[in-house]
C-alpha cells in the first residue's frame, strides 16, 4: 500500500498516485489522477453537484493493440460493473469505446468530458467496437448515464 505525487521536470505537481488496494488481484497496480481531473471533482463536490456515472473500468487503446483489434484509438473496457448504466445498455468487457456522441474517444480525459457534458441523467449514444464478435463488432449504443454526488 502507498501513495506518492507525480510531479514534472521542474518539480510541480501535476498528479497524485494510489496503489491501495485489498485484493492480490490488483495487487501492484497503481492508480493515477492528474491534478486537472481533481479540481473538477473538487468544484463538483464544493458545489454539491451530481457527477454523471458509466460504470466501466478500462484504459486508452495501445498503439500495439489497434492493429489487432481493428481500431484506430479508444476506452478498451476491462470491467463492467453490475447493474451499473453501461451494464444496463449492454456494453460488455473486451468492447472498446471509439465515439460518444460523434466525438471520437481516445482516452480517458475525452471520455470523462463528453460524460460532464452529457451531465448525470443525461443520454449518450457511445459507438463501440465489439472485440468478441468476428462479425458486426460495431454498434451503437444509447446510455443514460446514473449520477454519483
Amino acid at each position: 500500500n502507498g501513495a506518492g505525487v507525480i510531479l514534472d521536470l521542474s518539480g510541480a505537481v501535476v498528479g497524485f498516485m494510489t496503489n491501495k488496494f485489498n485484493t492480490d488481484l490488483n495487487s501492484g497496480l497503481f492508480t493515477c489522477y492528474s491534478i486537472g481531473g481533481v479540481r473538477d471533482l473538487l468544484e463538483d463536490m464544493a458545489m454539491q453537484k451530481k457527477r454523471p456515472y458509466l460504470g466501466i473500468y478500462g484504459g486508452a487503446v495501445q498503439p500495439e493493440m489497434t492493429a489487432a483489434l481493428g481500431v484506430g484509438s479508444g476506452i478498451y473496457i476491462s470491467r463492467v460493473i453490475t447493474d451499473s448504466p453501461a451494464f444496463l445498455a449492454g456494453l460488455e468487457r473486451g468492447d472498446i469505446i471509439t465515439e460518444i456522441d460523434g466525438e471520437l474517444i481516445s482516452d480517458f480525459t475525452g471520455l470523462q468530458s463528453a460524460l460532464r457534458s452529457a451531465g448525470a441523467g443525461g443520454t449518450v449514444q457511445i459507438r463501440i467496437v465489439r472485440t468478441t464478435r468476428t462479425t458486426d463488432n460495431e454498434m451503437k449504443l444509447d446510455v443514460t448515464l446514473g449520477s454519483r454526488n
